[in-house]
């Protein structure tokens, strides 16, 4: 396991230091920092000058998500409750990581949740969300958010690095120019 080590009280991991091993019990020492089973919320939004019916298309056509997405490099399944879908995600270190999840919310064109779950209940889940909001001006709100709950949630901050505000920016960055540029090329009719 990455960042443990044997020191002279025992084994030691970045979040959690066992002390003691030899005694007859031992006692779990917790370090400033993350908790176990503390949750993790990422939120983010960004607005588009496009229709909701556009933005809903693009963020549902999980094919092209290799040609513009630089979070998300694809979705194997549908957007449709209760189907499984492999998220693919680029990791930190360049490479392609498959998340196995279930679509749990659809709400053409307004909401899209699915599920990461592992499955020993407490241990690691992960809610995926997207909401699309009409704004009175125009356009949309698109809200990205994940949650993340469970006592291995804070130990698996490092791989999933990415997928903190940086990448989840970088994906509404993307989503609004590939809108706003659809937008520019559909003849207006009058």
């Amino acid at each position: 396991m990455s960042g443990m080590r044997i020191g002279k009280r025992g084994v030691e991991l970045p979040h959690i230091r066992f002390i003691d091993l030899a005694g007859s019990l031992a006692r779990i020492v917790r370090p400033a920092g993350p908790t176990l089973g503390s949750m993790k919320d990422v939120k983010t939004y960004i607005d588009i000058q496009a229709p909701a019916s556009l933005v809903w298309a693009i963020l549902t056509d999980f094919g092209t998500y290799q040609r513009w997405n630089p979070l998300m490099r694809g979705v194997l399944g549908r957007a449709v409750i209760g189907t499984r879908i492999e998220v693919r995600f680029r990791s930190p270190q360049g490479d392609d990581v498959g998340i196995r999840s279930i679509v749990v919310r659809v709400r053409e064109p307004r909401e899209l949740h699915w599920l990461e779950n592992w499955s020993v209940p407490g241990m690691f889940s992960s809610e995926h969300r997207f909401r699309i909001e009409s704004l009175p001006e125009g356009g949309i709100r698109f809200h990205h958010v994940e949650k993340t709950r469970g006592m291995l949630a804070p130990l698996l901050g490092q791989r999933r690095r990415l997928r903190e505000k940086t990448g989840f920016d970088a994906m509404n960055s993307a989503l609004k120019r590939r809108a706003e540029r659809a937008c520019l090329t559909v003849p207006v009719s009058g």
